[in-house]
């Protein structure tokens, strides 16, 4: 008996629903929007390095190329040298962005917007480092004549290793807006800003103009930063 008075109760509550002249809506989410779907999706493939992946969420192709450009591009610029340093950074940076943590703090799907406090490695103190020990690394090759290729190859991957091995990650905050557009009925993150690239690449341009002695963007707020003295 009981079970046919649950069927309905069930049945009337289809029906009254039914026939109401406005849509009848959920008092609750019963799951993310598109948008934060979209980020998820992004940030997941920004930790596996999954560049294509990354590069089919973002609707101007040119500006995610900006962000991440390729090995191959201006190639003919480039030395055997410069190459196997530029590989050694780009694994740095891929190392770097498993260990991006985010959380997401406002949502608006009407504006199409997402934003995000986003921690992850700062690549300054790195960069130093690993630049230091391959040039001293280079300036031993260059001084025997008998050096070859792979001597080269050895002396860049030792630095790199010397460098991770000295070299404590430190930690940033850094807060970013995703603005969304809409494409085949998919949602596209506009643009990659600033402050999103220098989450995606361990702040790497930033590192990279202060080690050569140029002006570096602002920092974002620091954690755990060490105390680096100078050697007189």
């Amino acid at each position: 008996m009981k079970k046919k008075i649950y069927v309905l109760v069930a049945l009337v509550m289809v029906l009254s629903f039914s026939g109401c002249d406005t849509k009848f809506k959920m008092p609750f989410n019963l799951g993310g929007s598109k948008y934060e779907d979209a980020t998820k999706e992004f940030m997941e493939a920004a930790k596996n390095a999954e560049v294509d992946k990354m590069k089919s969420l973002v609707d101007d192709e040119k500006a995610f190329e900006d962000y991440r450009p390729s090995l191959d591009d201006n190639a003919d610029d480039k030395n055997k040298t410069d190459e196997k340093m530029i590989k050694s950074i780009v694994a740095y940076e891929d190392e770097c962005a498993k260990k991006i943590t985010y959380d997401i703090l406002e949502k608006d799907d009407d504006k199409k917007t997402v934003k995000l406090k986003c921690k992850y490695v700062d690549s300054k103190e790195f960069i130093k480092t690993y630049m230091q020990e391959a040039i001293r690394a280079m300036a031993k090759i260059s001084m025997n004549k008998k050096a070859k290729e792979e001597d080269t190859d050895k002396a860049f991957e030792q630095a790199y290793q010397n460098a991770k091995a000295n070299v404590t990650d430190t930690f940033v905050e850094q807060e970013v807006n995703l603005e969304f557009v809409d494409k085949d009925d998919k949602a596209k993150i506009k643009e990659i800003s600033k402050e999103f690239s220098k989450v995606l690449t361990a702040n790497i341009e930033d590192a990279f103009k202060e080690a050569m002695g140029q002006g570096a963007d602002t920092e974002p707020i620091q954690e755990n930063k060490k105390d680096v003295k100078k050697n007189k």
